[in-house]
């Protein structure tokens, strides 16, 4: 078989070749790279978020805010009300749908865990109780 006669064609094959293969490169190497930006944006978003909420709840004041729950609250309701070590278990009894509401209120724009929050509603009266830690 005489390759000059078709030295043309080979080149124009080789290079077609050529050309698929780094279209091919060029987008597989894109998707990688577009994968790796997104991952690393989302790690530092959620380093981000891990920072403020330790900032959150090493503040010195958060435990004073905790204890600002049962304000508002007679203290013939509040069956239980315990802060200790970075840990809150309270209990309230016959409170109106007012006072519920600012308490829940209150639990809510804190930067606290909840672990249990139990509400029971009996004869118009409600009973919270309520575990959380921070």
């Amino acid at each position: 078989m005489n390759l000059e006669q078709y030295k043309f064609e080979i080149i124009l094959i080789s290079s077609f070749l050529l050309m698929i293969l780094t279209f091919v490169y060029k987008t597989t190497s894109y998707s990688t790279l577009e994968k790796s930006t997104i991952e690393s944006k989302i790690n530092n978003q959620e380093i981000s978020r891990v920072i403020a909420l330790k900032e959150l709840w090493g503040d010195k004041k958060l435990t004073k805010r905790v204890n600002s729950i049962k304000q508002g609250v007679a203290k013939s309701k509040i069956k239980e009300f315990k802060n200790r070590s970075k840990k809150l278990t309270a209990l309230f009894k016959d409170l109106s749908i007012n006072e519920l509401n600012s308490i829940i209120k209150k639990v809510t724009n804190l930067a606290i865990s909840i672990i249990k929050l139990d509400i029971k509603y009996r004869d118009e009266k409600y009973r919270l109780e309520l575990k959380c830690k921070w």
